[in-house]
């Protein structure tokens, strides 16, 4: 009785590999295929905004591609929370001429 008690108490623990993913910087693959194709889908119907979610990110991995999209140039780059939490990003496209 007691052992199961201790098991049920240390199940509240979260394992190492659950607390190095949500530490975790960077980007997966399917996160980097959704903003590739975000970003070709707005060029393509010559959209000025693309809007990202980014509820399935951690903050970390918000960071990093807010990071990567401004390396490559983009510098409409804007997060909008909604309750301290990162909600979605936008990237503007508009071009200057």
């Amino acid at each position: 009785m007691e052992t199961d008690y201790m098991e049920q108490k240390y199940k509240a623990i979260p394992n190492f590999e659950m607390v190095k993913n949500a530490m975790s910087s960077k980007l997966t693959d399917k996160q980097v295929k959704e903003v590739r194709s975000a970003i070709n889908c707005a060029v393509v119907d010559n959209k000025e905004n693309i809007f990202i979610d980014l509820m399935a990110y951690t903050p970390n991995q918000v960071r990093t591609l807010s990071d990567v999209l401004n390396r490559k140039g983009y510098q409409d780059v804007k997060i909008m929370m909604a309750n301290d939490v990162a909600s979605y990003m936008t990237i503007g496209l508009s071009l200057l001429e």
